[in-house]
């Protein structure tokens, strides 16, 4: 219990000399009992601790806090990279600069801190990184620092392999032969699938007004296809699939990582597929990001059924991210080769 500020400067001077990040049940108590302090002149009716409370609190963060006046894309990323319970200190020591603070304010900085992802996700420093931590922050603060760097992303041009396992019920699994390379821009977006090393086809997504193009060019069978889809058709685009994950990073199962994947340090979450649809907790979806650069690097969509087997289950996996290629000025013009014919394949193949 806080008796006075003298007390809880003591208390929050042992948690600010711990060498290791405190964790998250500490720092809710600790600024529980701190915000409890604030509130104590209003129950007393004697002078303001807010000072002293704000000082100790500030120790914990003992950068310079955040600009609430520096709207800034900059501005905004420095905030969101510091993790929440830091940003929430330094907060109200901004807020507290003044030497006083109106008593209803602090009922609002306690659900701030209480009700805005405070233990949600687990802190941690990596003391042998200098990688900033910021997917410890909310969860609304992560997807803002994904979405950004995807939308960077897609507007400049970015590759993916999609390739896809067989799981069988004993846990095994094999490769299916089956793989395509995607292309993907702001507006559109191709798919060229291959049979091993065989390219069997090429898929253009383009838009038309509110509706997107689909033209298909079968190289294995000389026919070609024209379809018209309603909307944007954006979960065919692996890019599109991974923003419209990021925002569910609220609803997320879990956390992964930290972890390397492919050389990459990596940051992720899970979530079951039950969270966005009518569908079974057993398909899951991971989704994991360069810790650093907040790029995508592996996509899985695991326990999808296998049509014509019941005993075994398909993962779809969309990696090798290149966020870097130099897409050719060709890349989404859509091209029928002379001589190929309009029809469905499958119709040809019977």
């Amino acid at each position: 219990m806080i008796h006075d500020e003298d007390d809880l400067d003591r208390q929050l001077v042992m948690l600010a000399q711990d060498d290791s990040e405190p964790s998250d049940m500490l720092r809710a108590r600790t600024l529980t009992a701190s915000l409890a302090a604030l509130e104590q002149p209003v129950q007393t009716g004697s002078r303001p601790a807010l000072p002293s409370a704000a000082r100790s609190i500030g120790r914990l963060a003992p950068d310079a806090p955040p600009d609430p006046a520096d709207t800034t894309r900059r501005g905004a990323r420095r905030n969101a990279d510091q993790p929440s319970w830091r940003r929430a200190a330094r907060s109200l020591v901004v807020m507290t600069r003044g030497q006083s603070l109106r008593y209803g304010a602090v009922a609002a900085v306690v659900c701030v801190l209480m009700l805005g992802g405070l233990a949600i996700w687990p802190g941690g420093t990596d003391s042998g990184s200098s990688t900033v931590l910021w997917w410890t922050g909310p969860p609304a603060a992560w997807a803002g620092e994904l979405d950004a760097a995807l939308g960077e992303a897609i507007a400049s041009g970015v590759t993916c392999r999609q390739h896809m396992l067989i799981v069988h019920a004993d846990g095994s699994s094999h490769e299916a032969h089956t793989s395509a390379t995607f292309y993907s821009s702001s507006d559109a977006f191709r798919r060229d699938i291959y049979d091993g090393d065989v390219l069997r086809e090429t898929q253009w997504y383009t838009p038309d007004g509110e509706d997107t193009i689909q033209t298909s060019v079968r190289f294995d069978t000389g026919s070609f296809t024209v379809l018209r889809h309603s909307g944007s058709y954006g979960q065919q685009n692996p890019m599109e699939r991974l923003r419209f994950y990021v925002r569910l990073l609220p609803k997320a199962d879990r956390q992964l990582g930290p972890e390397t994947i492919a050389g990459h340090e990596c940051v992720g979450f899970e979530v079951r597929a039950s969270q966005y649809g009518n569908n079974p907790d057993t398909w899951i979806d991971r989704i994991w990001f360069d810790a650093n650069t907040r790029l995508p690097v592996r996509l899985e969509q695991s326990g999808r059924p296998l049509t014509g087997d019941d005993s075994a289950t398909v993962t779809t996996i969309c990696d090798q991210f290149d966020s870097d290629a130099i897409l050719p000025a060709d890349t989404f013009a859509r091209t029928i080769p002379s001589g190929f014919i309009e029809a469905d394949a499958d119709d040809l193949d019977g």
